[in-house]
């Protein structure tokens, strides 16, 4: 997935960042947008992750024509098998409980791949749960 998109007005890229869809960013005056976060090894790699956003926040992500962008239908076959590549390759428990919060930007197919794995690697609730809180703690 690689759509150009506008957020609060500002230009980004709808990305998929090791299987999570954000909105990428496109220049270093991006930085201060609310919910932007460093991600990467290199100063240009920035982006907000869509399930940090609210619903409300979601809708002001826009096309070039104004409309509302539906993440889940700017899915993919393609990104389906990354997001796939993903979950198995890089799956631990803190990509797990990114899918877990991600989920409503899936269509079901990846949503069971998540349980799947969680079932095939024994992960238990209270270990999710833990390092969810974690997550929600540290704002990462």
């Amino acid at each position: 997935m690689r759509k150009e998109v506008f957020y609060k007005s500002e230009p980004l890229t709808l990305f998929l960042f090791y299987g999570s869809p954000c909105l990428w960013i496109h220049g270093p005056w991006q930085k201060e947008i609310p919910k932007m976060e460093f991600v990467g090894g290199y100063p240009s790699e920035w982006c907000i992750y869509i399930y940090k956003l609210t619903d409300e926040e979601k809708k002001q992500i826009k096309d070039k024509n104004g409309n509302i962008v539906d993440i889940s239908k700017e899915l993919k076959e393609d990104d389906f098998i990354e997001i796939k590549e993903c979950i198995t390759k890089y799956t631990n428990i803190y990509v797990i409980v990114e899918g877990i919060f991600n989920k409503d930007c899936y269509p079901p197919e990846i949503q069971e791949l998540f349980d799947e794995e969680i079932k095939k690697r024994n992960i238990q609730n209270d270990e999710i749960e833990k390092v969810r809180e974690e997550k929600l703690e540290k704002n990462i």
